[in-house]
């Protein structure tokens, strides 16, 4: 019997670092590796998590969650394929800084 599809998950920075370390998502969204690469590792104030510079590691997910959300339809529908959902939810800040709400 198939996994019944979650109705919503909601894509933040902890979901998507999770996300990001799934081959099967790898294979088809390269861009997601950005969050793995260890040349994004530089010396400063470091996230407590990842060991990441703070700020760098910010902008990192929320170029990662733009691209997300600008995506083709397509694209999209494979996305929320692969995680098994229904619905994506992405929470990201745009470039003015605004925390901004976007369903795939």
């Amino acid at each position: 019997m198939a996994t019944p599809k979650q109705q919503l998950l909601v894509l933040e920075d902890g979901a998507l670092r999770q996300v990001a370390r799934r081959l099967d998502v790898l294979a088809e969204f390269a861009f997601l590796n950005q969050l793995n690469d260890p040349a994004n590792q530089k010396t400063g104030k470091r996230c407590n998590t990842c060991g990441t510079p703070a700020e760098d590691r910010r902008d990192i997910i929320n170029q990662i969650k733009r691209t997300l959300v600008a995506m083709a339809a397509a694209k999209r529908n494979r996305f929320k394929e692969l995680l098994n959902a229904q619905r994506v939810q992405v929470v990201f800040m745009d470039q003015t800084r605004k925390l901004r709400y976007q369903e795939l």
